[in-house]
């Protein structure tokens, strides 16, 4: 796993390039469909149900890019409101992107498999991430709050997106 910080200002060209990885870039790419045409699965969110409910998303449906870039500026999905005030500087912080990467060897094992062996390793692949974002809601939510944001406090859900 990777991560790296996303600033409020950059979500907009954030989620520009997430919609941009349905396009073959010159190096190739590893989201190739059976006939070898660049594609990438829906994202899906990954929140709990009460604050699907409050963000007014709904579950099982894809993740719509003007969503998650309103998301990462902290305002609501539906009402553009802002939801999530800003620092002692003015500004937001969108969020962090993890990025859940197999090992070379299942990604052989992937690429030399039939077309079973490659779900079951995609549905491993899916379990292990959701485990992950799991550990992260129960390990890891908390914000900073007060003058300087030296109070730490939990936060009441983590938003993610896949």
């Amino acid at each position: 796993m990777t991560a790296a910080s996303i600033g409020a200002g950059e979500a907009t060209d954030y989620g520009a390039y997430l919609e941009s990885r349905t396009v073959a870039s010159a190096r190739g790419d590893y989201y190739l469909s059976a006939e070898g045409e660049p594609v990438e699965a829906p994202g899906r969110w990954h929140i709990l149900g009460e604050t699907l409910e409050r963000l007014g998303l709904r579950a099982g449906e894809p993740v719509r890019a003007e969503e998650l870039v309103a998301l990462m500026e902290g305002r609501h999905p539906a009402s553009g409101e802002f939801i999530r005030r800003a620092g002692c500087d003015g500004r937001r912080a969108a969020g962090i992107d993890l990025t859940f990467s197999a090992p070379k060897s299942v990604s052989v094992a992937w690429a030399l498999g039939d077309a079973g062996q490659r779900a079951g390793i995609e549905a491993a692949h899916g379990r292990a991430v959701e485990q992950a974002i799991g550990h992260l809601r129960s390990v890891v939510p908390v914000v900073r709050e007060g003058a300087g944001g030296g109070v730490l406090a939990r936060a009441r859900d983590v938003i993610a997106a896949e």
